[in-house]
């Protein structure tokens, strides 16, 4: 009975060494998973923190991409947990400032080739109700426009699209058709306007 005691406690203890050396390499396999975890996160923030990109739609797509691999990437270890994450925010918050600042870049530039298509469009309408061009006929103003217009096509080819572009096209061009048509019609309703302008 001794000895059957004892084969039974020895398989006992042989099976419980077994369920806790399995337990203790999970535990490790786990710690290692971790370790390689802040690794994967490690670099994530380093990607992030390297952008410089000066398109929006690439910069919302590297973010984006970065924050689906952040997502997928399993558990820290509990104490440098804290660290990475804050690291990430901040890498994330430097890409939203850069979205940001290329935003604003683009609404300041919009701005300055509107104001810059206005300035040509009265360029030409001046010209067309000028009393020079009356005198001299409009061969010699067009000769002259040429810059203008050549500065036109180069700004509308990298204008956005817009209600308020499409109106100043519809300007200029009436206004550059009067000119080569010595429109005086469009005239007289050019210096009609002037007042109200």
């Amino acid at each position: 009975a001794t000895h059957a005691s004892f084969i039974k406690d020895s398989l006992f203890r042989a099976s419980c060494d077994t369920v806790f050396a399995k337990r203790k390499q999970v535990a490790e396999s786990n710690d290692a998973q971790r370790l390689e975890n802040v690794k994967l996160k490690t670099l994530l923030c380093e990607k992030l923190e390297l952008i410089n990109e000066k398109n929006i739609n690439e910069l919302h797509q590297l973010r984006s991409s970065i924050e689906d691999e952040w997502k997928e990437i399993g558990s820290v270890p509990r104490e440098q947990e804290g660290v990475v994450e804050r690291r990430y925010q901040l890498a994330v918050q430097a890409v939203n400032e850069q979205i940001e600042n290329l935003r604003n870049l683009e609404k300041q530039l919009h701005s300055a080739q509107l104001l810059r298509k206005i300035v040509l469009c009265q360029v030409v309408e001046k010209t067309l109700t000028s009393i020079e061009n009356q005198e001299n006929g409009n061969h010699s103003a067009s000769e002259n426009l040429i810059d203008v217009i050549k500065e036109w096509e180069q700004i509308s080819s990298t204008t956005s699209k817009s209600k308020l572009h499409s109106a100043l096209n519809v300007r200029f061009k009436t206004a550059q058709a009067a000119l080569e048509n010595n429109d005086l019609d469009y005239v007289i309703q050019l210096q009609k306007n002037i007042p109200l302008f």
